[in-house]
């Protein structure tokens, strides 16, 4: 089956029933998402970080438990940077923004979205924007949970403290909006992805080794991957071993800038990819 291209817009544009027709998509893009088994297994990996934090501050070893004995920051940075940026978003934004199209393709129900009369650009946006809020939803619920686990060996009154009048407020903020970049910044590229190939394996694959062996890296070829962005913002440095090329992290207005700008170009592929779209689900 093959979908033609929507028909030529007129003059003249309706932005009220355009916003409710773009509003509507969004809608039920987030019924999909949050409504299915795919909130579930989001779900389920955004509660590990939440899982490890715990553990670490409630198992005694020696006598403390490893945040008494390391410092909740230094703990909480490591489990952030290795397991929840290294692993958890990556694999999460992949799952979801891969099949935004590609999965409706393999459902036989994306010609669906590209007849109703919107441009497909909109549909692109819709369905990213969709993404982003459910995933950005979960993650950074679960950034809140397990940064508040930290504050487990000083208590209620402790956090509270350290949240209002130390540095744990402005460092809660910044884990936030690392998280709420990766979201933005891995969704868009994986649903590139998903409009370029049918299976994630290989490109997917070959985009988490460049992104985890960044720090190995020449300078100019830093800058070609988001984590160096995303490291940047992080509050709490830690080294990547004797054997990391050591750079100047990015300011923070050209780490958020720049993955900002990259997004909108990324986006710009997608929708210029579905603007010219042909499906033929026999060969899918």
């Amino acid at each position: 089956m093959t979908v033609v291209p929507e028909a030529a817009a007129s003059r003249g544009v309706d932005w009220t029933l355009l916003g409710r027709q773009v509003g509507g998509l969004v809608r039920l893009e987030l019924r999909r998402l949050l409504m299915t088994r795919r909130a579930v297994i989001l779900g389920l990996a955004a509660s590990v970080p939440v899982v490890i934090v715990l553990l670490v501050g409630s198992i005694p070893i020696g006598g403390q438990t490893v945040l008494e004995r390391f410092g909740n920051r230094v703990v909480y940075e490591t489990i952030f940077e290795t397991v929840f940026l290294g692993a958890i978003l990556f694999f999460g934004c992949l799952y979801v923004f891969f099949n935004l199209f590609r999965g409706e393709i393999l459902e036989r129900s994306l010609h669906y979205l590209l007849l109703v009369p919107l441009r497909r650009e909109l549909v692109v946006t819709a369905k990213y924007v969709a993404a982003v809020a459910a995933v950005a939803l979960l993650f950074m619920a679960s950034t809140v949970f397990s940064y508040a686990l930290i504050y487990l060996p000083v208590g209620v009154s402790g956090a509270i403290e350290d949240l209002t009048a130390g540095p744990g407020g402005a460092h809660l903020i910044a884990y936030l909006g690392v998280t709420l970049l990766a979201c933005i910044g891995y969704g868009s590229l994986f649903m590139l992805i998903g409009m370029l190939f049918r299976n994630p394996i290989i490109p997917a694959g070959v985009l988490y080794v460049w992104e985890m062996l960044h720090f190995l890296l020449p300078p100019a070829l830093k800058k070609l991957s988001v984590i160096h962005y995303l490291k940047g913002l992080l509050p709490v440095p830690l080294s990547d071993g004797p054997f990391a090329v050591v750079v100047e992290p990015p300011p923070v207005a050209v780490s958020v800038l720049g993955l900002l700008a990259f997004t909108v170009v990324v986006l710009a592929a997608n929708a210029l990819i579905i603007r010219r779209l042909e499906i033929r689900y026999t060969e899918d």
